[in-house]
């Protein structure tokens, strides 16, 4: 039986934190496309990053799990903010390894803390759940993409998120956008880049959000990206990207309308941090199930079943949410069907409203997106 583990908060320095300015790999700025790469072969975890969303942590873990089963080189990582009792008991009961706080500190934290307890990763994908995995070559197109370039953060979100563009590139026939804000739902990161910027900062623990903009800035500052967003968009089609309601409600007068960032975010990127120590504040968990999934051979379901713990209403809903999902990105008749089709599954489902919305605003005012 898997033994569980605690952690106590601490501060965590890893060897190459020692040595910023003289990273063995990392050889002057790396923002160049088509500059040479020390981004290597090596061991990947996916973290799927999740909060008192149980259903969403039943609807979707599941397949990136499968894709690290099928992928030896992959493991895979539940890292839930906060101790919810319905998503401890599942991943227990599910053979999910699960990494857990006691304490809710947002999204920030939750990365650290997988820092703290598996630092030994080459690479790390960082997944919200809201993010439902479509095509697992994702994972290995960004490692391509970041050996080709050099560059050491990427992220993800739906096409057309980013804002404040910068330019566009092709890199490996992918289409490349750099901008000065976005999101994130799906993120990767080099453990080298990781040593030289280091981890979220503690200072967004009493918002549990924000930080993930300043973080990403640090790249910038230190020479290796000119740009703190950079995305392979034509692989947003790879996921399905969901919006649920947030588990944390935002606090009045706190963010900057403009920006979008929260004013103490806006401070600390002033201040153009080139590295912040990977910091833990609550005590953490994990539950000792093994990394690559062997303890859950149920993720492997037929192909018809998409959500294999989910039954009834549930389920029903989960495909609902898929097929509006999936709307939006296809045009004409096409996203006119998968419309119809979340209909059937759950009439009254809120994405699937908005989606329609959407689609009636483009056909009517076709500028709006």
């Amino acid at each position: 039986m898997p033994t569980e583990r605690l952690h106590r908060s601490h501060v965590l320095t890893w060897p190459a934190f020692s040595t910023i300015g003289t990273h063995e790999g990392i050889q002057g700025s790396c923002n160049v496309v088509g500059a040479s790469t020390a981004v290597k072969e090596g061991r990947a975890l996916i973290t799927f990053l999740t909060c008192n969303r149980v259903l969403h942590l039943k609807r979707y873990a599941s397949h990136y799990l499968a894709h690290c089963r099928r992928d030896r080189s992959f493991d895979f990582l539940v890292s839930l903010d906060g101790r919810d009792e319905a998503s401890v008991r599942f991943c227990g009961d599910s053979g999910l390894p699960l990494l857990s706080s006691e304490e809710r500190e947002g999204v920030g934290l939750s990365k650290n803390r997988v820092l703290e307890w598996f630092g030994q990763y080459d690479y790390y994908f960082f997944v919200e759940d809201d993010a439902e995995l479509v095509d697992a070559d994702v994972f290995r197109e960004h490692i391509r993409v970041a050996q080709a370039t050099g560059l050491h953060h990427l992220s993800l979100m739906e096409s057309g998120d980013a804002r404040g563009v910068l330019r566009q590139e092709r890199v490996l026939g992918h289409r490349v956008v750099f901008a000065r804000y976005g999101g994130a739902q799906f993120s990767f990161f080099t453990r080298q880049g990781l040593d030289a910027v280091g981890g979220w900062h503690p200072a967004f623990a009493s918002y549990r959000r924000f930080g993930h903009t300043e973080h990403s800035c640090r790249f910038v500052n230190r020479g290796l990206a000119d740009a703190p967003f950079v995305l392979v968009e034509s692989l947003s089609d790879r996921l399905l990207w969901h919006y649920p309601p947030s588990v944390t409600a935002p606090q009045p007068g706190a963010t900057n309308p403009a920006t979008e960032l929260a004013l103490a975010e806006e401070e600390l990127i002033a201040r153009r941090l080139t590295f912040f120590p990977v910091t833990t504040l609550s005590p953490s968990r994990y539950n000792g199930q093994p990394l690559d999934g062997s303890n859950a051979p149920w993720v492997d379901p037929p192909r018809s079943t998409r959500y294999p713990q989910l039954r009834g209403a549930d389920r029903r809903r989960a495909w609902a949410d898929y097929h509006a999902a999936s709307a939006r990105r296809r045009p004409g008749v096409a996203g006119w069907a998968s419309l119809l089709a979340a209909a059937a599954c759950a009439p009254g489902n809120m994405q699937l409203r908005h989606t329609a919305k959407e689609k009636l605003l483009r056909v009517f005012r076709p500028t709006v997106r």
